[in-house]
């Protein structure tokens, strides 16, 4: 949704601005997750976070730039 917000803003990199939201909640949820009973804070889960993060902005994009080729 950051990655959508920002495009139709017209805000310059809004991959990077996605990315970097994502990312930071991603990071927040890690954090938290320490202070939870039965739950813990794994460096490894947020390196899944960010792979998801790439994987969902890429495909985002490629997917807008094939509707936005077939409209031309």
């Amino acid at each position: 949704l950051c990655y959508m917000s920002a495009r139709e803003l017209k805000v310059s990199h809004p991959f990077f601005y996605g990315a970097l939201i994502a990312a930071i909640y991603g990071l927040v949820d890690e954090m938290h997750q320490y202070f939870v009973p039965q739950r813990q804070c794994d460096y490894w889960d947020f390196i899944a976070d960010l792979l998801g993060i790439l994987v969902f902005l890429s495909l985002a994009e490629m997917s807008r730039r094939r509707v936005w080729k077939k409209q031309r």
